[in-house]
């Protein structure tokens, strides 16, 4: 019975989930990056290098400049003018580690747009995982960073050229480093840690549970679960899937949590009768998941 009435509660809470995140059919959460550019001293433009394992890849042809043309006006934000700046430099362009551009050879929808001077985002399908950074000159020269793996889900690199001389093709130069936001990730962890136990014990209060075993007791076991439901959550949020990715591990860990801690309590905790500690959990266990909601409702 007590397990019926706990999968009911964390369906309704699926329910609310997937009603408060709007989904598009085919669609879902994608990574995505913003890339900034720092210590330019010449005007220039960017593309994206992307690994090609399979082989070399083949200059474009005349033949199949019209389809190239097509996929490259929805897909940089130079539109007809990549042909005349960026596409002459990177057309049949490959390294020495086997990095072409994105743009002209990756047949997946995947989008380079300028958001404001030196800031670019990357998207649409995906932002890449394991890419390099190319700069083209006005005067044609080609500045390439170092590869780069993404780590987070949604990403902000910096690429800084200073120091660097653009007036000659380089490649491996410059600083091209992702932020992770340490700080934000530390205090999302401490405050939905925070507000969990002390919600959890502020229930244990109300249902009149007094003795400091008790408390001892339900603090050490939600210090462990919270900590675990806490930390699956930020991973699932900033290196997994976003909000949704955070949502999903969130309310599967809730459902393993809810289960442990009904038989942990109606086991130990002894205060006060078996059914009275298997309420105390199922009561303690809904709010805390409301404040996990809310608290990642509050990231998006």
């Amino acid at each position: 019975m007590l397990k019926k009435i706990t999968l009911g509660v964390l369906m309704l809470a699926v329910a609310w989930l997937f009603f408060l995140v709007p989904l598009q059919a085919d669609m879902g959460p994608k990574p995505t990056a913003d890339l900034f550019i720092e210590g330019a001293s010449v005007p220039y433009e960017i593309d994206i290098l992307v690994p090609f394992p399979s082989g070399s890849i083949d200059e474009v042809s005349e033949e199949e400049t019209s389809y190239v043309f097509e996929r490259i006006r929805y897909d940089h934000y130079l539109e007809d003018d990549y042909f005349d700046t960026v596409f002459p430099v990177l057309n049949g362009y490959q390294d020495v580690d086997g990095y072409a551009s994105m743009t002209i050879y990756k047949s997946m929808p995947t989008t380079i747009r300028q958001e404001a001077a030196h800031h670019f985002y990357l998207g649409y399908f995906r932002a890449p995982s394991d890419f390099k950074v190319a700069i083209i000159t006005e005067d044609g020269e080609l500045i390439v960073s170092e590869a780069m793996n993404r780590r987070q889900f949604t990403a902000t690199f910096h690429y800084d050229l200073t120091g660097v001389d653009m007036t000659s093709s380089q490649q491996g130069v410059g600083l091209l480093s992702e932020t992770v936001p340490t700080a934000d990730i530390m205090q999302a962890f401490f405050v939905r840690l925070a507000l969990t136990l002390l919600a959890e014990l502020a229930v244990l209060f109300v249902f009149f549970y007094r003795k400091l075993s008790s408390y001892m007791f339900v603090g050490a076991v939600n210090l462990f679960t919270q900590t675990g439901i806490t930390l699956l959550t930020i991973v699932g949020y900033y290196f997994w899937g976003g909000m949704l990715g955070a949502l999903l591990l969130f309310v599967l860990a809730e459902l393993v949590v809810f289960l442990t801690e009904m038989i942990l309590y109606a086991l130990f905790l002894k205060e006060k009768s078996r059914l009275r500690a298997v309420l105390y959990a199922i009561t303690a266990n809904t709010v805390s998941l409301l404040i996990g909601f809310i608290l990642l409702l509050s990231l998006g």
